[in-house]
């Protein structure tokens, strides 16, 4: 799932007025902003939820879950940059 989430990055990069891709790459700053708060308050959300869920490993589910807050404000950005 990872993987398509980045295929899916690189082809709406294409797609994507150039004017956009740049706003786009920059709004995955926010999961991890100069603030140093917001990945260890990810991680740590993350490894809680993981601990409820039966069967699910706690150094990969954390780790994919920091991944997607990545790249959902990019996918986001981008989107709306076609539509608009």
């Amino acid at each position: 799932m990872i993987i398509s989430g980045y295929l899916l990055v690189v082809l709406l990069t294409c797609a994507t007025p150039p004017e956009i891709v740049g706003a786009a790459y920059d709004s995955d700053g926010v999961t991890t902003s100069p603030v140093t708060v917001t990945v260890p308050l990810v991680m740590a959300l993350g490894v809680g939820l993981v601990s409820i869920i039966q069967g699910c490993s706690p150094l990969i589910d954390v780790f994919r879950s920091i991944i997607f807050a990545r790249l959902t404000p990019m996918i986001f950005v981008f989107k709306y940059g076609m539509v608009v």
